[in-house]
C-alpha cells in the first residue's frame, strides 16, 4: 500500500502504523482477541480498548458506541494474525464507519517485525 491512509485500502502493516504514530496520527486500537489472549500478548499502549469478536457479533454496533467510539475516529482493528481484525473493520466499514484500518498481520506481525517484547503465541 503507498498511502496507509487511502479509504480505499483496508489493511496497513505495522511498519506503517508505526510511522503514522511518529506522524502523529493517533489510532484508536481496537483489539477484537478474547480477554485470555491479552495475556499471552498485548501492545505496551494505553488506549487500547478491547471489543472482542464475540461481544461484537453479540452486541454488534452497540458494543462499539457503549465503548465510546465514534463514527468519525481513526481506528485500527487488532488481532492474532490479522483475519478477525479484517473481519470486524469490513464489518465497521459496512455500517458506515469510515477510517477503519486492519493491522495486517496482527499483533504477531507487531511482534516480530516492532517490538519483540510484546510476546508471541
Amino acid at each position: 500500500m503507498t498511502n496507509p491512509y487511502d479509504p480505499a485500502e483496508i489493511e496497513i502493516t505495522p511498519q506503517q502504523w508505526l510511522e503514522a504514530q511518529r506522524q502523529g496520527r493517533n489510532y484508536i486500537v481496537l483489539d477484537v482477541r478474547e480477554p485470555w489472549e491479552l495475556n499471552l500478548a498485548a501492545l505496551p499502549a494505553d488506549g487500547v480498548l478491547n471489543l472482542p469478536m464475540s461481544l461484537l457479533a453479540r452486541e454488534g454496533e452497540s458494543a462499539l458506541l457503549q465503548a465510546g467510539c465514534a463514527r468519525d475516529g481513526l481506528f485500527l482493528t487488532l488481532c492474532h494474525h490479522g483475519v478477525r481484525s479484517l473481519n470486524a473493520a469490513e464489518w465497521m466499514r459496512g455500517l458506515g464507519w469510515r477510517k477503519v484500518f486492519s493491522l495486517a498481520g496482527g499483533i504477531d506481525a507487531y511482534a516480530r517485525q516492532i517490538d519483540s517484547s510484546v510476546g508471541r503465541y
